[in-house]
């Protein structure tokens, strides 16, 4: 399926760091560590550069792991990650996905917007772990971010409701 075809999955939340270090939560591995539980990460912050992450590390290998391309980054602003996979034994190969984190700052908070689509329809696929995980990310993200409240949006094609965490 080609990216941006299939559902899609839109969440955001507001924080009280500055829109610099909001984007650095999804680019900084340490950052990502935190509040996500990456265990393993390879960024290079340009264009063209790989953007990998990995959890559940045992003597196997690791048991999920994600991989694109960074498309587009725009220091405080944006980043656009494309040809996304997914990779775990439990799953379907899952992809190629598009990934959207867009970042606002207005009057000292800023808003943190994350939109993945690509990931297909139909019997046997599944959410992929950006979408499953942002939304419970919300009490994660606090102490990186300082996430105001605990208030969490999720938006998407999954009943086209809004849930609040």
């Amino acid at each position: 399926m080609a990216a941006g075809a299939g559902r899609k999955v839109s969440t955001s939340i507001q924080v009280s760091a500055g829109a610099e270090r909001a984007l650095r939560a999804f680019l900084d591995p340490e950052l990502m560590k935190q509040w996500w539980g990456v265990e393993r990460a390879l960024v290079e912050e340009r264009k063209g550069g790989p953007w990998a992450l990995a959890w559940g590390a045992s003597e196997h290998g690791y048991h999920y792991v994600v991989s694109g391309t960074i498309k587009s980054l725009l220091p405080g602003k944006r980043l656009r990650i494309d040809s996304l996979v997914y990779f775990s034994p439990d799953f379907p190969v899952l992809g190629p996905m598009r990934l959207f984190v867009n970042v606002r700052e207005k009057d000292g908070r800023t808003r943190v917007s994350v939109r993945q689509d690509g990931y297909g329809q139909g019997p046997g696929v599944h959410h992929s772990p950006i979408a499953d995980q942002v939304p419970s990310a919300g009490n994660l993200v606090a102490p990186v971010l300082g996430m105001e409240g605990n208030r969490l949006h999720m938006l998407g094609e999954f009943g086209s409701s809004r849930h609040h965490v």
